[in-house]
């Protein structure tokens, strides 16, 4: 046997005319439609409102400045942390730098060794190092632009 619900469930007890009343002058013999509205604010930005913060510090008696508080210490850290970022990729930048003078160097002295002690290709092969290097470099910075 199934559940069913309710009798009043299956059939309604009055007539549908009798519980909504008689149909409107328009003919509309739908349910009656209810208009309903919704209000809001968009509040964008580090703090609530002024009418927000002074509901929040009457309730939360010195809420107000631990939130003032919270946000500068959160922007404390985020410029502590953006400093900290800068120094490490300025002292990776420097490192790169050594290490791509270094290498060039190296390359063009044993280019010169090769040229006057050996053979001229193996010369011009390592003096191809530094210059895609250079070449690579100023294609670079043509393309960040």
């Amino acid at each position: 046997m199934t559940d069913q619900g309710p009798p009043s469930a299956a059939r309604p007890s009055k007539p549908f005319d009798e519980v909504l009343g008689p149909a409107p002058a328009s003919g509309h013999l739908g349910p009656p439609t209810v208009q309903v509205g919704v209000d809001f604010t968009v509040q964008q930005g580090a703090f609530p409102s002024g009418q927000d913060l002074e509901t929040m510090e009457r309730l939360f008696p010195g809420a107000v400045g631990r939130l003032i508080a919270m946000a500068e210490a959160a922007q404390g850290a985020q410029v502590d942390a953006t400093a900290f970022a800068q120094r490490q990729a300025a002292a990776d930048t420097k490192r790169g730098h050594w290490l791509g003078a270094s290498l060039t160097a190296l390359a063009l002295v044993g280019a010169a060794a090769e040229g006057v002690w050996g053979s001229v290709t193996v010369a011009c092969v390592m003096l191809g190092v530094p210059v895609f290097s250079a070449v690579k470099g100023l294609i670079d910075g043509v393309r960040r632009r």
